[in-house]
């Protein structure tokens, strides 16, 4: 039998698919939900301490790589200091260090919070969704739209936060929080726009097919099942076409159907 949702693609196998529906059964079962949305799926669902220690693993890492990113942009060709000593002391000058670099923080988190506040006062939910990961796949949208507004923004200001700051610090100060705020800024607003929470879906998606708990393109799969009559699609969301049927596969994990997500995955890489 034909299916719309794979077309010239292999669809999954009669194993796969059943593995596949188990595991969200159960996991809709243990939630105590009968609606399934794949924005929505949280940490939860790792279920050995190898899986979450991968998952912490890979969100840790792209998130370092892109704040590297950022903060390479920004202050890539400020002077290189080398450090041939590091000396431990009280002494009045490191005191005075200490104080310096403090009041350079609260300036840097007074400029940062405010412009923050406003993004965060800004952010709500999506109401209707009418499409799979839409909520998602917004976030994508709106942290793209504010880095590179906040970048832009930050890049342009920058002169006139210097003369401006430059009444109140030492002229040596004036180029470290610039560089600060800018770098803060722009981090800031990628986590506040929806970038983080793209990171740890991801993140979670990916171990996820790792394991074999479920196919890449989740979407297609789920469009697949509608099609079998095993799902419904409503809205941007999923359900199993009966509370019985959904309890009917949640069950067939105890009975050794194989909800070890230790296997390897079969399904094929995807986008979606």
């Amino acid at each position: 039998m034909s299916s719309q949702a794979y077309r010239t693609r292999h669809p999954p196998t009669a194993k796969q698919t059943r593995r596949w529906l188990v595991v969200l059964a159960k996991q809709l079962q243990h939630e105590s939900q009968t609606e399934f949305l794949i924005e929505k799926m949280q940490p939860n669902w790792l279920q050995s301490r190898q899986q979450k220690w991968f998952y912490r693993l890979i969100v840790g890492l792209i998130s370092g790589l892109i704040s590297g990113l950022i903060g390479g942009l920004i202050g890539g060709l400020d002077t290189i200091e080398t450090v041939e000593a590091i000396k431990i002391s009280m002494s009045r000058e490191a005191r005075r260090e200490i104080m310096r670099s403090l009041r350079q923080s609260l300036i840097v988190g007074l400029i940062v919070g405010l412009i923050v506040g406003l993004i965060v006062g800004l952010k709500s939910d999506i109401e209707t969704r009418t499409r799979p990961n839409q909520g998602i796949i917004q976030s994508a949208k709106n942290t793209l739209i504010l880095t590179t507004i906040a970048l832009v923004v930050g890049l342009i200001a920058q002169g006139f936060l210097a003369q401006f700051l430059g009444h109140f610090v030492k002229p040596s100060e004036v180029t470290s929080i610039v560089a600060g705020s800018l770098n803060v800024l722009v981090w800031a607003s990628f986590q506040e726009g929806g970038g983080q929470a793209c990171i740890q879906h991801f993140s979670l998606r990916f171990v996820l097919f790792r394991s074999g708990s479920l196919p890449w393109n989740y979407a297609r799969f789920l469009d697949y099942c509608t099609e079998r009559l095993f799902l419904q699609r409503v809205g941007g969301g999923y359900r199993f076409m009966h509370k019985s049927l959904q309890e009917h596969f949640a069950n067939m994990g105890e009975s050794g159907m194989g909800f070890d997500v230790s296997a390897q995955p079969n399904g094929s890489r995807e986008s979606g």
